[in-house]
């Protein structure tokens, strides 16, 4: 203090030398201040000594504490309360934008639905245009689909892709509508330029199915002419580039083909078809699915009697054919489904 010449000022307990007579007449608990004496206005030349009750001093302490601590408290009670009533708005509000959001979710699948009923029944519509084109190929489409659907069963095919296969194998020979009727009714031999015309057929359909939805059977419908050993169209793929479920509708449409009765071509005996079939096992047609058309020759159309499945499958074994095994990776929903298919001509086309 006579450093600073301001007063100072402390708690302190009366139990120094110096302070035992004070402490006989003060409480135990006191405030001390210091007070400095001024001669003039700058000199220090003593000090004044003063003794108070501390008691009060610190119940006012203690009270200002604990008005502390319950403001505290009571603010934090406070946002505690306005946190709860902000995360109850939040979740009803979530749970009401949940259950706009599915109901928003099935009303859009049930006109995804409709418009791919729509689709479809437009599509059927166009494919009874182009069979009624041409008699001799009624019911085509059909057997077509059947024997594909029986092929990709056989392979372990999953639901979704045999979907696709149903709706590839019905709809394959769609583009044929943007064909002339002159060239699907000649009777005759086609010329070259009428086979490339024809040709168009398969990339015609991918387009206008494409334009229905139905994009999984796009690759179907566009590559179901394709060949393994490269020489089919519209894009000349071989071996295992050709999609995997257009090789099995190619398949089907080229063993119907083969095997109706047309003005400018004679339905080969069953016999001569399995002969087909085993000549061009390997190269034109993928032993797989040649092996699951065998395997599943009961469920095949009705003229093709399981006796002779067996019999053909004895006599494709006896020169030289053999049964081969699906890979596993064929029947998981995800893999890459890759194969051969047998690739018949158009009647009348140019070797």
């Amino acid at each position: 203090m006579l450093e600073t010449k301001e007063p100072t000022a402390e708690l302190n307990t009366l139990n120094d030398e110096e302070d035992s007579v004070e402490a006989a007449e003060l409480p135990d608990n006191i405030v001390e201040v210091y007070a400095p004496l001024f001669a003039g206005q700058h000199e220090v030349v003593g000090a004044y000594e003063v003794y108070a009750d501390a008691e009060p001093l610190e119940a006012s302490i203690a009270d200002t504490k604990r008005t502390i601590w319950i403001a505290s408290a009571t603010l934090f009670a406070f946002l505690w309360l306005l946190l709860m009533l902000l995360a109850r708005n939040a979740s009803g509000m979530l749970r009401r934008q949940t259950t706009a959001l599915r109901e928003r979710s099935a009303a859009l699948s049930e006109s995804y639905r409709l418009l791919e009923e729509s689709s479809v029944e437009a599509i059927e519509s166009l494919n009874a245009t182009v069979e009624a084109k041409d008699p001799y190929t009624a019911g085509h489409s059909l057997r077509v689909q059947r024997i594909a659907i029986s092929v990709a069963q056989e392979l372990g095919i999953p639901p979704k892709n045999l979907e696709s296969v149903r709706f590839g194998g019905l709809f394959h020979d769609i583009g044929k509508i943007a064909i002339p009727d002159v060239l699907l009714t000649k009777p005759g031999k086609l010329t070259e330029d009428e086979y490339e015309l024809m040709k168009r057929h398969s990339s015609e359909g991918a387009r206008i199915v494409s334009k229905f939805g139905l994009r999984e059977c796009v690759p179907i419908l566009r590559h179901h002419h394709e060949r393994w050993d490269g020489t089919g169209y519209p894009e000349r793929l071989a071996g295992e580039d050709i999609p995997f479920l257009a090789t099995i509708v190619g398949f089907a449409d080229a063993w119907d083909a083969m095997t109706i009765e047309r003005p400018y071509q004679r339905a080969l005996r069953i016999e001569e078809a399995f002969e087909e079939m085993r000549e061009h096992r390997g190269t034109q047609f993928s032993p797989i699915v040649v092996d699951a058309f065998l395997a599943s020759g009961g469920q095949a159309p009705g003229r093709l009697r399981r006796s002779r499945f067996r019999s053909a499958r004895r006599g494709l074994a006896a020169q030289g054919g053999r049964t081969s095994t699906v890979p596993a990776e064929m029947s998981a929903p995800t893999s890459p489904f890759r194969c051969s298919m047998r690739q018949i001509a158009f009647r009348g086309s140019p070797a």
